[in-house]
């Protein structure tokens, strides 16, 4: 782990919990043949779940990993990248 450059000296036992935001890309296949579907959102979401909810489960169980926590915001943003042809 990266320490700052700094002339103090961190004191041990001490602790700092730090917020960090994250983007993470997934693909939907799209329902219909207008390239829109209602429910893209709405899964794009629930496979973003998934995929934390694992990494979780999985690194409850590493005796190396920190105590982490994952927190899906009700109105966090979702946003189609698809590339314009």
């Amino acid at each position: 782990m990266t320490q700052p450059v700094t002339d103090e000296t961190p004191t041990p036992g001490l602790e700092r919990t730090f917020e960090v935001e994250a983007v993470l890309t997934v693909k939907v296949a799209l329902g219909n043949a207008s390239g829109r579907d209602a429910d893209a959102e709405i899964e794009a979401r629930r496979k973003v779940d998934e995929i934390l909810q694992r990494a979780w489960d999985t690194d409850r169980g590493r005796h190396h990993v920190e105590h982490w926590h994952f927190e899906l915001l009700d109105d966090g943003l979702v946003t189609d990248v698809t590339e314009e042809v």
